[in-house]
């Protein structure tokens, strides 16, 4: 039998201290190592045809990607490239986070998603490695929305509506934490 990565103990912990943040509408969340492979050209391409948000990135970043990824988005206001922070501030960004997106082009089993799960996020990502089943996407509750990778109108589109869906964010993310309270909890 398969035996899934589990939900780190100390997430629910840090969730349950910081159960007093409120959404931010309008921001989107990246977290991850800001490589191309994880599709953040693609992001910020998506971002650059939209209005009224904001994107996060957090993790580790090479000058040249950050300086192109800058170039690409012509200086945009909306963007702020965080670079690595610890990981109690990651959690609390997903909790204050409209939208949790992972573009990526290849994945094994991303904790990164669980972790965005847990914190209730409606998440937009790539339908690759292990991720179609740990977002249920092909059942009757999907918790997430995959996207084709690389394709930057796919992405923007899905952005867009969920950024102005309030109500299917709120099912999307709240269906995402049960699944991951039932299957990805250390107990179960």
């Amino acid at each position: 039998a398969l035996l899934p990565n589990p939900l780190a103990p100390n997430v629910e912990q840090i969730i349950k201290q910081n159960q007093d943040y409120k959404r931010d509408n309008n921001t989107i969340l990246f977290v991850g190592h800001c490589v191309p492979t994880k599709g953040i050209y693609e992001l910020g391409e998506a971002c650059n045809k939209l209005k009224n948000i904001k994107l996060k990135l957090i993790g580790p970043i090479h000058n040249g990607i950050k300086a192109e990824l800058i170039s690409k988005t012509n200086n945009a206001e909306w963007l702020e490239i965080k670079g690595a922070c610890d990981f109690e501030y990651v959690i609390t960004e997903m909790l204050q986070c409209s939208i949790f997106v992972l573009p990526t082009y290849t994945e094994g089993f991303p904790n990164v998603i669980i972790e965005s799960m847990a914190c209730g996020c409606a998440i937009i990502t790539t339908p690759v490695g292990a991720i179609p089943e740990m977002l249920d996407i092909n059942g009757e509750a999907p918790c997430g929305i995959c996207i084709a990778p690389r394709d930057v109108e796919q992405l923007r589109v899905a952005i867009e509506e969920l950024i102005s869906d309030d109500d299917k964010k709120r099912v999307i993310g709240q269906r995402a934490k049960k699944r991951v309270a039932e299957q990805y909890s250390i107990n179960n």
